[in-house]
């Protein structure tokens, strides 16, 4: 068996070991790799990095683009885009970017949307 071989199977050792599984559990939960995971994501989803993500989380003031209310965090704040050209926009709450979905995908909604609430004693 070649080195390599050697060690690729002392590492698949390790790692189902109880001492190996605590450290990759401690790992995942760690700042360092949720960092990474979320630069990944972005860069694979928006083509955008954390970096970018934290310095519009900070134009913004941490404040979500479409209520103005509080951000959670930068990881938690949702990037929202453009679903036609693919450009990103700003940060919102997840219940925001949902709401600006609804509208950008189904925009005769809105209106109806008004009507229905006023109809039945909602206010607006």
């Amino acid at each position: 068996m070649s080195k390599g071989k050697k060690q690729l199977e002392a590492v698949k050792k390790y790692q189902q070991s109880e001492k190996g599984k605590a450290t990759m559990k401690a790992y995942r939960s760690s700042e360092h790799f949720k960092e990474i995971e979320h630069d990944s994501f972005l860069k694979r989803k928006y083509g955008v990095s954390l970096d970018w993500k934290k310095a519009k989380y900070e134009e913004q003031k941490g404040l979500c683009a479409l209520c103005g209310k509080p951000l959670p965090d930068v990881f938690a704040s949702h990037l929202d885009h453009n679903h036609l050209t693919g450009q990103n926009r700003d940060l919102l709450h997840k219940f925001c970017n949902l709401i600006v979905d609804l509208v950008e995908d189904n925009p005769h909604l809105v209106g109806a949307a008004f009507k229905y609430v006023y109809t039945h004693g909602g206010v607006l």
